[in-house]
């Protein structure tokens, strides 16, 4: 009986000793002070892995493979890749200057905290892709933009407790989140709308006939990109074309907005 009462008393000894350890460790997660691992992971899964798959997208902002079916998430696309310069060039400023930032540190942070939001919904959204696409391996990057989050949440948290406000830390925690969103999905919605309004009529310029001035095209071409399903307008109707002058016209200024041979896209389209 003795011996039974001390097996189980060994035994709920071990799992208090194993939750303390869990509550410890994630405690470590959200210190004030981070530690060179947290620092390293926080690079690699909030900067480094975010660009990879930005690049390697085979579906969710842009077409399958580059093809004529559109992205999961391609309406969001100038949105997506605002918000996502945004949090990587806040989230490298915050990882160099850290205390230096003085009352910056509030902004810093609700950014931050507003882009983990945006995060886990894309994450949450991508969940049943990436799930099946476990089967492939490939499946496993869809798990990138919780991972991407949790970067996020725990250096914007650390700079709402860093803020020099006379306020309490959870005070600064929501005043943070709520500064940060308005800024970050702002400034990110004001982007996507310019930039498709902007694209939009270039591309119904060059359908009509007008010729591109040349800032006009410097500026198609450094941001086009954002959004790039707005050019294969200009593949669709160069496919319909019978007036060879037209067609060559098309041609060149897909040609000079893209760098792509248009002909080269339209097969892509069409596979």
């Amino acid at each position: 009986m003795i011996g039974l009462e001390l097996t189980q008393t060994g035994l709920l000894s071990e799992r208090e000793t194993r939750a303390d350890r869990r509550r410890a460790f994630m405690r470590r997660q959200f210190d004030a002070a981070a530690t060179p691992s947290q620092t390293k992971f926080d690079l690699l899964f909030g900067v480094a892995l975010p660009i990879v798959c930005f690049y390697f997208d085979p579906f969710v902002f842009r077409g399958f493979g580059g093809g004529s079916s559109d992205g999961l998430l391609e309406s969001f696309q100038a949105f997506t890749y605002i918000i996502a310069a945004l949090e990587i060039v806040t989230l490298l400023l915050w990882l160099v200057a850290r205390g230096r930032l003085g009352e910056w540190a509030t902004a810093a942070g609700g950014v931050l905290l507003a882009g983990a939001l945006f995060c886990c919904a894309v994450g949450l959204v991508l969940l049943p892709f990436s799930l099946i696409g476990l089967l492939l391996l490939i499946g496993t990057l869809g798990f990138t933009p919780f991972l991407t989050g949790f970067v996020y949440l725990r250096n914007g948290a650390r700079a709402a407790r860093l803020a020099r406000n006379g306020l309490s830390w959870r005070a600064n925690f929501v005043g943070s989140l709520v500064v940060g969103a308005a800024l970050a999905f702002g400034l990110a919605a004001l982007g996507h709308v310019g930039v498709s309004r902007f694209v939009s009529a270039s591309v119904e310029g060059v359908l009509a006939g007008r010729e591109l001035s040349a800032s006009s095209s410097r500026a198609l071409r450094a941001v086009g990109w954002l959004a790039d399903a707005e050019f294969d307008r200009l593949a669709w109707d160069y496919n319909g074309e019978r007036d060879p002058a037209r067609r060559e016209r098309l041609a060149s200024a897909y040609r000079e907005l893209t760098a792509e041979d248009l002909e080269t896209r339209l097969r892509r389209l069409a596979d």
